[in-house]
């Protein structure tokens, strides 16, 4: 073989080389931006949580213990009959003509 073949092939294998580093190079660079972009996010919903945990309740809560018995039933029916009458307001128009009330 002449000394311009082996030349061929030298720079074959250090193109070749060259490359596949520059492969992994670019996807190890998209890696690193797509989790810097991630990290970011990710930042951004911690200081989101970070604020409304700061945030006041809304209304104190109660405890059903220390209220009286009744007031609570009450309550819970109140609540459990509103409940019932939204979800069947929202049902009642997928349903047919035939099922509705």
């Amino acid at each position: 073989m002449t000394w311009w073949a082996w030349l061929l092939v030298f720079v074959g294998i250090l193109s070749g080389g060259g490359w596949w580093i520059w492969r992994r190079a670019r996807a190890t660079w998209r890696s690193a931006k797509a989790l810097s972009v991630a990290a970011g996010d990710l930042g951004a919903a911690t200081a989101l949580l970070d604020s409304a945990a700061e945030r006041p309740p809304l209304a104190p809560a109660r405890l059903a213990v220390f209220e009286h018995p009744e007031t609570m039933y009450r309550e819970r029916t109140a609540t459990r009959a509103t409940v019932e009458n939204e979800r069947r307001t929202r049902r009642e128009a997928n349903l047919p003509r035939w099922a509705r009330r």
